[in-house]
């Protein structure tokens, strides 16, 4: 986080993970120094300061709007409930990060905001990949792609169309057949009912 940009928590920080650490499985695993490193300062030892934002919360959602608006130039304090950054953040759940919105490509107007959100979000996902890859990152992140499996002819067209949009946008996609889902999956899909499909793959 920028100079001007402060996380203080209500409680008091410590080097040693939570009690629930065994209900947060992200939190396993962290070694002391990462710990530490997301261990917040109490509240109480700020000193009177002025700030253009005050944002609740540290997880993804806050601390993704306190950067944009330290960024801008505003002084930012995050508060957060908890005593390290991102308590209760996507490690509660999958933690999966994708690109672009939940709307085919292929139907939205090649100019509109839309489909531009497209290689903007790719971009941002490849570059906390790049973040997670440098020497003592706190992030962990991995490319994994997303197959999209077509059970009809009318829907292989249509990821077939999308594919084709993707890739004239500069995002990484294929057209595989059966076979290439089963070597790529070791087998773990039903490809039985697939018709050619492609595979958005990420970017």
């Amino acid at each position: 986080m920028p100079d001007n940009a402060t996380i203080l928590s209500p409680g008091s920080p410590t080097s040693t993970l939570p009690k629930n650490t065994l209900s947060v499985p992200w939190w396993n695993g962290l070694s002391p120094a990462v710990a530490a490193e997301l261990a917040l300062s109490p509240v109480e030892i700020l000193p009177p300061e002025h700030f253009d934002v005050v944002v609740i919360g540290a997880g993804v959602a806050g601390l993704s709007a306190a950067l944009s608006a330290s960024q801008m130039g505003a002084r930012v304090l995050v508060l957060e409930k908890e005593e390290r950054i991102g308590h209760g953040a996507t490690g509660r759940n999958a933690g999966i990060l994708s690109a672009g919105i939940n709307m085919s490509l292929a139907e939205l107007p090649g100019n509109s905001e839309e489909a531009a959100f497209w290689p903007e979000t790719t971009q941002v996902l490849l570059s906390l990949v790049a973040e997670a890859a440098r020497p003592g990152s706190l992030l962990k992140a991995h490319l994994t792609g997303a197959l999209s499996l077509a059970e009809t002819a009318s829907a292989a067209r249509r990821l077939a169309r999308e594919a084709r949009a993707r890739v004239a946008l500069g995002l990484h996609a294929e057209s595989w057949t059966a076979e290439q889902v089963v070597e790529a999956t070791d087998g773990r899909l039903n490809v039985q009912m697939q018709m050619g499909s492609p595979t958005g793959n990420l970017p």
